[in-house]
């Protein structure tokens, strides 16, 4: 799994002015904030109220679900209007919405056309152990949904789309994930939560706003899943999240003009990939990532578990390596493959056909 960055130099920015769930300083989310601070990003956060001056300093502007305290007027104007002149807002919501979070998240959020809904999204078969923990799959082609089958939605709301945005050609709104066909909401009906049988709900949008880009998500839940403890598989939460910040920090810079990116690469997990060709003769390549300094180790095995080389045995940096195993004088069969970098421990097979 990948993350990938700008070349150049951009700059985020955390909201620490109305209790953010997700901060610089929140242990719950750590390992993403090591990840941005590690992708070479200028981080930064700004407490005690939102001003223009404050604000028009940086490229990316993250509201990670507030929680208990209001945004004022003047606020929310400034935001719309750092938007609209190219910077960029990623706004997190989570279950239940405002009236969950105490918040008043919605005020900006409509401003560029959409809402997120005083609901919880749950799936009566696609989940994963729990049912407020929903599978999406619906997912439509757009930047931020590339090589993504499936994320988890664990404890998230949903979202409302004012398509009547759309009519602006200067506004452009993109559901990018839907909830699946047997899911349905616990809602907030003004007293109490009540379940209702409504399928296919908005999750995820992206939005164009004039020489800005919005995206919208209710669920904080999709930056622990990052972590190997988070306590059950996270699917393709951490590629979303890289693809996310990659769409909105590539937009424009601070004064506005056009910015081309080189994208480089850093892992946010270890990984195994499999081998190419495969079968193969005489030779395979295989790639592998490490998100920090690791001793690997990749060894080849036969079928009977006999070790048969050792391709590398030495310390590695953060990044993604390929290597390419050579395989003279064996037979043709099924051989394996293990890497073994820190705690981390993942087997591959292939077969070599001569």
């Amino acid at each position: 799994m990948m993350i990938y960055m700008a070349e150049n130099e951009k700059t985020i920015c955390f909201d620490h002015s109305h209790n953010n769930k997700l901060s610089i300083e929140s242990s719950s989310y750590s390992e993403f904030i090591d990840y941005i601070f590690s992708s070479g990003f200028k981080v930064g956060h700004i407490k005690q109220g939102i001003s223009a001056e404050k604000l028009n300093v940086y490229n990316l502007f993250i509201i990670g679900c507030p929680f208990g305290l209001l945004f004022d007027l003047e606020e929310i104007e400034i935001i719309e209007q750092y938007v609209k002149n190219g910077g960029s807002l990623f706004i997190i919501s989570d279950g239940g919405g405002d009236h969950e979070n105490e918040t008043n998240l919605n005020d900006i959020a409509e401003k560029f056309g959409f809402k997120f809904n005083s609901d919880f999204v749950l799936d009566s078969m696609n989940y994963i152990r729990l049912q407020d923990r929903p599978i999406i799959d619906i997912i439509e082609p757009h930047p931020i949904s590339l090589e993504i089958n499936k994320f988890v939605h664990s404890s998230g709301c949903s979202l409302f789309i004012d398509n009547t945005f759309n009519s602006d050609k200067n506004i452009e709104i993109n559901v990018v994930g839907y909830s699946g066909l047997n899911s349905f909401l616990k809602i907030y009906d003004g007293e109490t939560y009540i379940e209702k049988d409504i399928p296919k709900n908005p999750v995820l949008v992206a939005i164009k706003y004039y020489k800005g880009r919005i995206v919208g998500l209710g669920n904080i839940s999709i930056f622990s899943s990052l972590s190997s403890s988070y306590g059950y598989s996270a699917l393709d939460n951490s590629l979303l999240l890289s693809n996310i910040i990659n769409w909105l920090i590539s937009v424009k810079d601070i004064e506005g003009n056009k910015v081309k990116n080189k994208l480089i690469t850093i892992p946010i997990n270890y990984s195994l990939s499999n081998n190419f060709p495969n079968p193969f003769n005489p030779s395979t390549k295989m790639e592998f990532s490490i998100p920090q300094t690791s001793n690997v180790v990749i060894k080849v095995f036969d079928i009977l578990g006999n070790e048969i080389e050792t391709i590398i045995s030495e310390e590695k940096q953060i990044g993604t390596y390929e290597i390419t195993w050579y395989s003279e004088g064996l037979p043709s069969g099924v051989y394996f493959y293990r890497l073994q970098a820190g705690d981390f421990v993942e087997t591959k097979k292939m077969l070599l056909l001569k």
